[in-house]
């Protein structure tokens, strides 16, 4: 199984260390990015260069962190596992509609900044600690999903379309002005689901379809 490794290193990546995707040659081929293939330490950058955003990852690809802007990418083929060996990981969405469609870990809390009008699409299996959610676009989880960590959405909306996903977040903080959508057909369900709100100057959000059921809600507030 190919494997898409994303290990930051425990300086912060910085410009210098960004390297852009220009497309018309393999990942692995210095000359389809702007600074050479990335490796640990390099930021990879979608920035809009080449007219096709789907992009095939191989196997044992490396990079510091992920950023997307201007077109709609796609990431698929390999398995993507974010790896910071301190501090945070980040994956981050400047502009556009992106995708990741290979199955994702992330080895510690990863931020997910998505500026609003943007959004980002887990289309495939996501596994890990945790995450953070900031900005106000869309993140959205439509693959089954395993977290033994807090999932901290602070801004935007946070949108389940598979059930699977929602019973793999066991500790949902979800801060004012943040909206969790449960678009997910089928009961949630699995273990001890815990939702605790925070920063209740702004009102939280949780919304359903009518295909969602939630069997049970415990809490002081209520809805």
């Amino acid at each position: 199984t190919a494997k898409f490794v994303c290990a930051v290193d425990a300086e912060p990546i910085g410009v210098a260390d960004t390297t852009v995707w220009q497309g018309g040659a393999a990942w692995g081929n210095d000359a389809a990015w702007s600074a050479g293939t990335p490796t640990a330490g390099k930021k990879a950058a979608f920035t809009g260069a080449p007219a096709d955003g789907a992009v095939t990852v191989p196997a044992g690809a490396v990079v510091g962190a992920l950023e997307f802007a201007g077109l709609d990418y796609t990431l698929s083929d390999a398995s993507l596992e974010v790896a910071a060996d301190q501090g945070a990981n980040q994956v981050k969405v400047v502009s556009g509609n992106q995708t990741v469609a290979a199955p994702v870990v992330f080895a510690a809390t990863t931020e997910i900044p998505v500026t609003g009008g943007a959004s980002l699409s887990f289309t495939g299996a996501v596994d890990g600690f945790g995450l953070a959610k900031t900005g106000n676009g869309v993140l959205a989880f439509e693959g089954p999903s395993s977290f033994t960590g807090e999932e901290r959405l602070e801004d935007g909306i946070v949108r389940i379309a598979d059930a699977s996903a929602l019973a793999g977040m066991k500790f949902i903080n979800l801060s004012g002005g943040a909206t969790l959508q449960l678009d997910a057909e089928g009961a949630v369900h699995g273990g001890v689901f815990q939702i605790t709100a925070t920063n209740q100057a702004v009102p939280a959000i949780v919304k359903a379809d009518r295909d969602a059921v939630i069997t049970s809600f415990t809490g002081a507030k209520g809805f």
